[in-house]
């Protein structure tokens, strides 16, 4: 009569063989291996509501540094006074919902918190972009302008930025 000895070594040989196979069945059944949603993000916004994730480019085109910058309830970070913000920061993978957003900053001299005057919506279009710039000019409005590339100042803001140097003599 034999005697069958099983190691440790041995058992975990055999543990990690019955994950292996398991993978292997669920990857022949599609279970576990079928394209998901994730895979394409344009593929799953849709709809109002579904999210989205962006790098997300901040412009002020206030006369005051602000900070607390909520798009859609999300933190965008902070951004400096004219002439034209400061160097600027990325926040990357921020996540959204498709549909109107609100938008929110406070004053980093006052502390007064302000709301957009308008609501800015995010589209399946845009969607389909990397990047997102959020541009906040002093009328209190906000320009959500995706892009494929690190947002740049748009023609608005520059216009914005052009009469602040001239009116400082700069």
């Amino acid at each position: 009569m034999k005697r069958l000895a099983i190691t440790a070594k041995g058992a975990a040989e055999r543990w990690v063989g019955w994950e292996v196979a398991s993978v292997c069945l669920l990857c022949l059944t599609g279970a576990a291996c079928s394209p998901s949603a994730e895979s394409d993000s344009t593929a799953s916004a849709h709809a109002e509501g579904q999210v989205v994730y962006f790098d997300v480019g901040l412009k002020s085109y206030l006369e005051r540094p602000i900070f607390d910058v909520f798009v859609g309830g999300q933190d965008i970070g902070l951004d400096g006074g004219q002439p034209h913000g400061g160097p600027g920061g990325l926040m990357t993978g921020v996540q959204f919902r498709l549909g109107p957003q609100n938008v929110s900053w406070r004053d980093a001299g006052t502390g007064a918190t302000t709301k957009a005057v308008n609501q800015p919506v995010l589209t399946p279009d845009m969607a389909k972009h990397q990047y997102l710039g959020v541009h906040i000019y002093p009328d209190n409005t906000v320009e959500l302008v995706p892009d494929d590339g690190w947002p740049d100042p748009t023609a608005r803001g520059e216009e914005i930025n052009r009469q602040w140097r001239a009116s400082h003599g700069q």
